[in-house]
């Protein structure tokens, strides 16, 4: 059956991420961290992550790195790391969305399976969509909130394609969440699991909050929809999660 996002949460930030064009993706295939989308009082902002930053939220990969690979920033804010722009923010990133007057948004939103009567806001709208356009690699990433003690929020299940791309669970089929502390890569990775099968894990952005959930809260993982292009099929999942009954918000 059909999961729906009916308890969406607000996002606190949201990350800037963009991947690599497809010439190198056999050499890394994994998403940048370049910069944050956050409010500052009133205010909506977006800086860049200046250098040293880099390395700590890459993997260790470098910002030299980064640019071999062709980044040159956001279009609308020239890339000097480290710098904070204040101006027209969310109005930059809201042209990544249809705009809500169009006669078919509400498609738009049945495709990313919120129903009609929930009222999004921009931000919870950019983070589920993570306001992906065809080609350029950017995305916005929720990176969650641990002290969040009840919601639903979606994730890509990252590396679907390269570990199990034959498997398609139906939608809403319950999946499970495994923390891999022995990951060679990662030590916060959590796993998707579709039965004794892995077919995944939470993005990398994501997985160490999630982590954290599966250790203070009730958590529920299920298969919210497919998308992506021949050859590359993407999978999302929906987490709903709640206060475990006796223990205290972490």
């Amino acid at each position: 059956m059909r999961a729906w996002i009916e308890h969406p949460v607000e996002p606190h930030e949201l990350i800037l991420a963009w991947q690599a064009p497809d010439e190198f993706r056999d050499e890394d295939r994994r998403r940048w961290e370049v910069g944050a989308v956050y409010r500052e009082g009133a205010s909506v902002r977006f800086r860049y992550f200046a250098e040293p930053e880099f390395g700590d939220r890459n993997f260790g990969r470098t910002l030299e790195k980064l640019r071999s690979y062709g980044f040159a920033g956001y279009p609308a804010f020239k890339f000097e790391p480290g710098r904070i722009y204040a101006s027209d923010i969310l109005e930059t990133f809201e042209r990544r969305l249809p705009p809500r007057s169009r006669a078919d948004f509400k498609q738009y939103l049945d495709y990313f399976s919120i129903p009609e009567n929930v009222e999004v806001s921009l931000l919870q709208l950019l983070a589920i969509s993570e306001a992906r356009l065809p080609g350029d690699g950017f995305s916005l990433i929720d990176p969650l909130d641990s002290s969040m003690p009840v919601g639903e929020v979606a994730f890509e299940i990252a590396g679907y394609r390269h570990e199990s791309p034959h498997i398609l669970p139906s939608l809403g089929e319950p999946l499970e969440l495994r923390p891999e502390p022995s990951n060679a890569w990662d030590s916060r990775a959590v796993a998707v699991y579709l039965g004794d099968v892995r077919i995944g894990f939470v993005n990398k952005i994501q997985a160490p909050v999630v982590g954290t959930w599966l250790s203070t809260r009730d958590v529920e993982c299920v298969l919210l929809r497919f998308n992506g292009r021949q050859g590359a099929p993407r999978a999302y999942a929906l987490l709903r999660v709640r206060q475990r009954a006796g223990l205290l918000a972490a």
